[in-house]
């Protein structure tokens, strides 16, 4: 759900009835535990930056949730534990998408502003 709404953002769609209904089933969501979810670190991105699009109470809840979740998780050496699905990738890539997450509303990525 989080890569498809984000995905219709960035074909300029940013107030399509699907982008503004998951927004608000978002608003509400509890984010899975890291262990019971497949490719954690991939969804919490698009969530983050899908959620940050939709700017206001979105961007905000993102923002708490993200942290939240994240800095619970980050291990003493600085990097973050591998979920389910995320020994492919290994701890560059799950420590990667866990800081691109939380710098999201910092405008780090120009790729992604309107």
């Amino acid at each position: 759900a989080a890569g498809g709404f984000l995905t219709l953002q960035i074909c300029g769609e940013y107030e399509a009835p699907e982008v503004i209904g998951a927004a608000d089933y978002f608003l509400d969501y509890d984010i899975p535990s890291l262990q019971a979810r497949e490719h954690f670190y991939y969804g919490m991105y698009y969530y983050s930056q899908g959620m940050f699009q939709r700017r206001g109470k979105y961007a905000e809840r993102a923002k708490q949730v993200v942290r939240d979740l994240l800095l619970a998780r980050q291990e003493k050496d600085g990097a973050w534990p591998l979920g389910v699905r995320d020994h492919e990738g290994g701890k560059v890539y799950v420590t990667s998408l866990a800081m691109l997450s939380m710098s999201i509303h910092f405008h780090y990525l120009p790729i992604y502003q309107r």
